[in-house]
């Protein structure tokens, strides 16, 4: 019989996953040290809610996400229930489960393996030397939070996550599968394990999994800046802890995170448009826009380098030299040195560079959808 997400749950109460260091480790964006003691002493319920949105993204897209990697890289991995893995390879869902040999509590649930091959050198020729198994993980995140990761790469959080399971399975590496389904596009992170790393998450876990099994709560998480002013001035620097400026804060950052998934939006439209006209410039119309594609001639600019190298001399030094060659201590009249300055006088035009030409798109809509 399938276990169900309330079943899951409840078996996470047994110990710490990977999921849940974050948050002893003060990284969680989601929970406190706190919230997940409350749920590991049994003190709240076990959720019996629908999946929110981004789980239901997780867990409706991972199959794919999974499938897209073996197809793109053409590794050979092992899923829960893949029946079209190696028939001798093929496990049931237990199998990507483990709890560490010495340290009960600290349980792992990853979401596949897959077999890397291990090639070494002899003779100056690869030999292949077998196959090492690492971990797969998948999370299919919103575009935003994609697009963030394609900038800044992982976050705190998912590397604990995979070093914890790195130490619980006892494996070398992992590596992160990150999905994102509005672009149908992967990115894939590699970690590897880190020993030093594990003895601290065996050390904070043991810790956090006592004040669990003697229902002691954890003590508050930097009580001094519970206790501190909402409003602080620091040199030149206002802090504001206030509730109406975190509630700002908190919608301007998310209205400057929509509008970076609305441009990445429009660019990947972009993308798809000229792929549909071959790339060629010209005018096109549909139902309700028309769309400008021209090619332009790149910009004409002053090449100060063949300006510098040719030496060129500015009107006061024209009008020395001019009256060096009259020999004269008599001063110039205007109209010799208007003349003096005119033969001088260079076209600048010859020192232009032109640049690359490029291409510009533009749209105009009307209507409403």
């Amino acid at each position: 019989m399938a276990e169900t997400r309330t079943d899951f749950l409840a078996r996470r109460r047994k110990g710490i996953g990977g999921s849940d260091v974050a948050a002893i480790f003060n990284m969680s964006p989601y929970r406190t040290v706190e919230d997940l003691w409350l749920d590991k002493t049994g003190q709240v319920p076990v959720s019996t809610e629908k999946p929110t949105p981004d789980q239901l993204r997780g867990i409706t897209f991972e199959s794919i996400a999974l499938q897209l990697y073996r197809e793109q890289f053409g590794g050979e991995i092992l899923v829960p229930g893949d029946k079209d893995s190696d028939p001798e390879r093929f496990r049931e869902p237990e199998f990507f489960r483990a709890q560490h040999p010495d340290h009960p509590w600290m349980l792992a649930n990853c979401d596949g393996f897959e077999f890397v091959p291990v090639v070494s050198t002899h003779l100056g020729l690869p030999v292949k030397d077998g196959d090492e198994k690492i971990i797969l993980e998948v999370k299919c995140p919103s575009l935003s939070a994609f697009s963030r990761m394609k900038r800044e790469g992982l976050s705190e959080a998912y590397i604990l996550q995979m070093q914890h399971y790195l130490c619980v399975f006892g494996l070398k590496a992992g590596r992160w599968i990150i999905f994102c389904a509005d672009r149908m596009e992967l990115l894939t992170f590699d970690v590897e394990a880190d020993p030093l790393l594990h003895e601290t998450l065996i050390d904070k876990e043991r810790e956090f999994w006592t004040l669990v099994e003697t229902m002691t709560p954890p003590p508050p998480v930097v009580e001094e800046i519970k206790n501190a002013p909402e409003i602080e001035t620091v040199g030149t620097v206002e802090k504001r802890r206030d509730a109406a400026y975190l509630e700002a804060e908190t919608a301007l950052r998310e209205a400057t995170e929509l509008l970076d998934t609305a441009e990445t939006l429009k660019e990947d439209a972009k993308a798809r448009l000229l792929e549909v006209v071959g790339s060629k410039p010209g005018i096109y119309e549909g139902a309700r826009s028309r769309i400008y594609y021209t090619q332009q001639a790149g910009r004409r600019t002053l090449d100060k380098k063949a300006v510098g190298e040719a030496n060129l001399i500015p009107k006061a030094d024209a009008i020395i030299v001019a009256g060096q060659i009259n020999n004269s201590t008599t001063p110039l009249t205007g109209a010799e040195i208007d003349e003096a300055f005119n033969s001088y006088v260079v076209d600048l035009g010859e020192y232009e560079k032109q640049g690359k030409s490029f291409t510009v798109l533009k749209s105009y809509f009307w209507g409403k959808e």
